[in-house]
């Protein structure tokens, strides 16, 4: 990829950068995923039940079979995961006292080493129960113990003394230049890795800010510090948002953080962070990232998000960018300069590709692809205060609560949900509120009736359930809250059920044609009586019901979803209307099969995750089963969200700028037929097969 700055010039004269990024291949730009290429569990558990023998009956022999074979299991699958810290901790827990002392090879290493052993092996033990479930294990707090399982396992690997041989940190080290008496930020600090390396080179006159938005990880360097007298560094609790740190430094550091930042963090929340990181580092000061490398689903941890993003990204906030070195295939670190007003051209980074190349026009510092959280939506006080009315109106039927309702969702939907669910409680209301007639006009069409009807059921159960659970309201929100009589099982199977019920709620909302536009996307399409369609993450069949009744019983349209509870509704609808141009198809997340090829396959909000969650051999996969589907003059169709201004609210979180989807497909043999814009939020994009 090559990045070119440019120079405009506004009517007022001021220079406005624009940088051209270049791609020249498939490969997606940024990747927050899960592990493509999971280990067997029972793999993992043969050898982590060699390490529990090890240290509960004190095994020297179980110990070195589990050293042996994680040493295998490293070189097989290239993951370091609990691996090397387990691995380690073996070895210095059964080395002699010379070789232990040799481990150990400063206080980091130490602290670290007696926080697992010490107390017969306290925390190493909890970490094996919690991750192993040896002993039929069973957590009396399932909240509690995801938040302590997570911390152990991340201790583990963050702070594992064989890290400099899987992360290179040596090197690392090596283009910081941080000299005595510098001040230093290390944002996502995690349990003081990198903090505890820069407060021996700033000496007692320096100082380093150890930061970090978890507390329970800063507390765990604030243990440290203290035991070893290290006034140097001082550690802070920060926010998503903001830095936390009431002073100038010379340098900020930031590992494996920026990824999350680009592609996770809101707008909002990202321009304000990196406005903090601006007023707390001096000018001229230096910002330092490591960040992961694409390497072909094999990333460190996972996730990676291309430098040139970065580059790209921070010269609109202000930085300039001064050098590029990779520390390992999986890993690489920028150096910017904090110089505002100030631009460079920076000419190629990295070019090896012979081959096409595409461009983009990049005008801002907003990112081109945002994954979003789980949620689709932040809970404001706002919100719940009208989530208290909806309920109160439902459980009630207290008709002045649901007119109370309706107005504060009018007051609220334009500045918090564009089209989100408070669109949906609002509807519900006006239903209640409504005479006869016009109640059976909102639920006249027959899905938003099977819509209602599945919603109302016994007096509206599951809409309560789900407006208790997500504004967290009523007892069993409470319980759930303070994880009373729930399994770990339970509120997996609670966080499941919601997140189904939120997809639900959003994807068939009454009210989706007035913020969506949907009329606008179905005048675009072409399909006819007698088509082939193929609804990809069809959900609970909004789009699969319009298409049916475009192509007519000569016709077929399938249905195709990764979660079973969709396809029960739908099949239930299908049942129930006596419709026989629709049949459901389970799919797995990278792949899907069917009997015979169709006319046109349809995918709306879904591209985003293929291109930013998948790893690139799932994504090769997923698309490949796209081509086998469709017919060789057939047409794939993509609805998706796009990146809007600061002046309009984006649509249900994430969002991918339209480019990276046509330049991607294009190297997968799809060219783009047609683009419409259908709001701002949303565009459609038509591909053919070249």
């Amino acid at each position: 990829m090559l990045i070119v700055v440019l120079m405009t010039f506004s009517s007022a004269c001021k220079k406005i950068p624009q940088i051209k990024l270049t791609i020249n291949s498939q490969e997606a730009l940024m990747r927050i995923g899960i592990d493509p290429h999971p280990v067997s569990i029972e793999t993992d558990k043969e050898i982590a039940a060699l390490v529990w023998d090890a240290v509960e009956n004190n095994n020297r022999d179980a110990a070195q079979k589990a050293i042996l074979a994680y040493e295998e299991l490293i070189q097989k699958e290239r993951k370091t995961r609990d691996y090397s810290s387990l691995q380690w901790l073996c070895q210095s827990i059964f080395a002699s006292d010379d070789g232990r002392k040799n481990m150990l090879t400063n206080q980091l290493t130490e602290f670290y080493y007696h926080f697992f052993t010490d107390s017969g092996y306290l925390n190493l033990k909890d970490y094996m129960l919690r991750k192993y479930k040896f002993n039929n294990f069973t957590p009396k707090d399932p909240e509690k113990h995801i938040e302590r399982r997570a911390f152990l396992e991340d201790l583990l690997m963050f702070n594992d003394p064989n890290r400099i041989k899987w992360d290179n940190t040596e090197e690392i080290f090596k283009h910081i230049p941080i000299k005595q008496g510098d001040k230093v930020v290390d944002i996502g600090c995690g349990f003081g890795y990198f903090s505890y390396q820069f407060s021996k080179k700033v000496g007692n006159t320096g100082r380093v800010y150890a930061v970090d938005t978890q507390e329970s990880y800063i507390n765990y360097v604030k243990n440290f510090i203290r035991n070893y007298q290290l006034d140097n560094i001082v550690p802070i609790v920060s926010t998503n948002n903001d830095i936390s740190v009431n002073d100038v430094v010379d340098v900020a550091f930031m590992c494996s953080v920026y990824h999350i930042i680009y592609g996770w963090a809101k707008e909002v929340d990202r321009t304000a962070f990196l406005n903090t990181l601006k007023r707390t580092l001096k000018k001229d000061g230096l910002l330092i990232i490591a960040d992961n490398s694409p390497l072909n689903g094999e990333e460190m941890n996972n996730c990676f998000v291309n430098k040139e993003l970065i580059i790209s990204q921070l010269i609109f906030h202000g930085f300039q960018y001064v050098d590029y070195f990779e520390i390992t295939p999986k890993r690489y670190l920028l150096i910017f300069r904090h110089r505002p007003g100030k631009l460079i051209n920076l000419g190629p980074t990295s070019s090896n590709s012979q081959g096409k190349k595409f461009h983009i026009k990049i005008t801002s510092g907003n990112s081109l692809i945002h994954i979003g959280s789980l949620d689709s939506y932040d809970i404001t006080p706002e919100g719940i205060a009208a989530a208290k009315l909806s309920l109160d109106a439902l459980e009630n039927k207290n008709m002045q609560s649901a007119e109370k309702a309706i107005k504060a969702y009018d007051r609220i939907i334009p500045k918090e949900n564009f089209g989100g669910e408070y669109t949906v409680l609002q509807w519900f209301c006006e239903y209640l509120i409504a005479d006869a007639e016009h109640q059976q006009k909102l639920i006249d069409e027959p899905l938003i009736r099977a819509y209602y009807n599945y919603l109302a059921k016994d007096d509206y159960t599951l809409l309560k359930e789900y407006i208790k659970s997500k504004y967290r309201l009523g007892k069993e929100a409470r319980k759930e809250e303070e994880g009373k009589m729930m399994t770990e099982e339970d509120r997996e199977i609670g966080r499941t059920r919601r997140a189904y019920l939120e997809d639900f709620i959003l994807f068939n909302n009454p009210k989706r044609e007035e913020w969506e536009k949907t009329s606008i996307i179905m005048q675009h399409l072409n399909f006819k009586e007698g088509d082939t369609i193929a609804d990809i993450g069809c959900g609970s069949g909004y789009y699969t019901w319009k298409f049916s009744n475009i192509v007519g019983d000569r016709g077929k349209v399938f249905a195709i979803d990764i979660k079973q509870d969709h396809l029960n509704f739908i099949d239930k609808f299908v049942k129930d209307q006596k419709i026989i141009n629709i049949q459901t198809v389970l799919c797995d997340e990278d792949n899907f099969s069917l009997m015979s090829q169709v006319d046109y396959i349809f995918m709306c909000s879904l591209y985003h995750t293929i291109y930013g969650i998948y790893s690139e051999p799932e994504r090769k996969a997923y698309i490949e089963s796209i081509r086998r589907a469709l017919k060789k003059d057939g047409r794939l169709i993509i609805v998706d969200n796009g990146p809007v201004s600061d002046q309009n609210l984006p649509y249900h979180g994430p969002y991918i700028t339209k480019e990276l989807i046509i330049y991607q497909l294009s190297y997968y043999g799809f060219k783009l037929e047609k683009y419409e814009q259908i709001i701002p939020q949303r565009y459609m994009l038509t591909f053919k097969l070249k």
